[in-house]
């Protein structure tokens, strides 16, 4: 495969623009296909980032008349110093400016990760997918229970957890790691949330959702003053394992009939509602993720601390049977 990075530093740095300068950790790879397309004399390509600043131009940025691009090629960018919605474009032009194919896509800036899209030109082929390690496309995770996406109708299905965190939002608290665990965790010090990312890009984006519960399975018994558990939603997505509080915005309650109490002793599980109605779930199944987190808001004073853990992501074990679930009803 040939690599288009060393003609991509302008693009690069203008990517890494913002005040700060780029930092190692964060990669995105983008891999340009179209087996089937005639010579690619070059291709047109932009990055919309979150704070919608665009970095553009031309690939290869030398390109003369008897360039000729061999697909597949990739380019590479760094974007330490952003979080959110990607936005991307690419055109592909044959010699005499006839536009071969073009594609719009988005992808998730996954903080600390390196990650691939793959922007395939070829006639009927998805605009553009995010390669294996983007959590939306992991199909393995996703069962449908009842209905049928290609036939239409209403569609149940099951979505497992593609990662999780738990962070501490009490400055004062310890930065304890909570490896695969989920803590909903208060104290006078410490103010932990169990963070979990579900990808919902199978979710075809007309339908509306009619039903949503997250489903929890309990790793130790409730410790301290009785809990006050509710669901938080946030809108960010770009987070990883060893993400911090910082990196993951609270932005709300998203479940309903709570505070709940008490969970379910193991095995079983522990079914939350989602609100259906007052949160705009049609953002989370635009960008194809979705996260939700467990918090405690037991109202507990110096001597006295509320802990329920449930489990977490456990990417050692398969199957495995004890990691986070979202399921989700939606029809036309």
């Amino acid at each position: 495969m040939k690599n288009l990075a060393r003609t991509l530093l302008g693009l690069l740095a203008l990517a890494c623009l913002g005040g700060t300068s780029c930092k190692k950790g964060t990669y995105l790879e983008v891999v340009f296909k179209g087996a089937a397309l005639p010579p690619v004399n070059r291709i047109a390509f932009s990055l919309t980032l979150p704070d919608q600043s665009v970095a553009a131009g031309n690939l290869p940025l030398d390109y003369t008349s008897t360039t000729v691009v061999q697909l597949p090629a990739s380019a590479a960018f760094q974007l330490d110093d952003h979080e959110g919605l990607l936005a991307i474009s690419a055109t592909a032009y044959d010699v005499a400016g006839t536009v071969l194919g073009k594609v719009d896509t988005s992808t998730m800036i996954m903080h600390g990760e390196t990650w691939t899209v793959n922007v395939d030109f070829s006639p009927g082929a998805d605009a553009g997918t995010d390669g294996p390690t983007d959590a939306g496309d992991d199909g393995s995770l996703v069962t449908i229970t009842d209905g049928s996406i290609d036939a239409g109708g209403c569609v149940a299905a099951t979505v497992e957890a593609t990662e999780s965190v738990s962070v501490d939002y009490n400055s004062s608290g310890s930065d304890t790691d909570t490896g695969n665990m989920l803590w909903a965790y208060v104290g006078s010090a410490e103010q932990y949330v169990g963070w979990m990312k579900f990808g919902v890009r199978f979710v075809p984006k007309s339908v509306h959702l009619t039903k949503a519960t997250l489903n929890l399975f309990l790793a130790q018994a409730p410790t301290g003053s009785v809990p006050m558990l509710s669901v938080a939603y946030s809108s960010v997505d770009g987070w990883v394992r060893k993400s911090k509080a910082s990196d993951i915005s609270n932005d709300g309650v998203v479940s309903t009939g709570g505070p709940y109490l008490m969970p379910n002793a193991a095995p079983a599980s522990t079914p939350y509602a989602l609100d259906v109605t007052g949160h705009n779930w049609a953002l989370d199944v635009q960008d194809g993720y979705v996260t939700l987190g467990i918090q405690n808001s037991s109202l507990a004073t110096t001597a006295l601390t509320s802990k329920v853990v449930f489990y977490g992501v456990n990417h050692s074990a398969s199957p495995d049977a004890t990691r986070p679930t979202l399921d989700l009803e939606f029809c036309p």
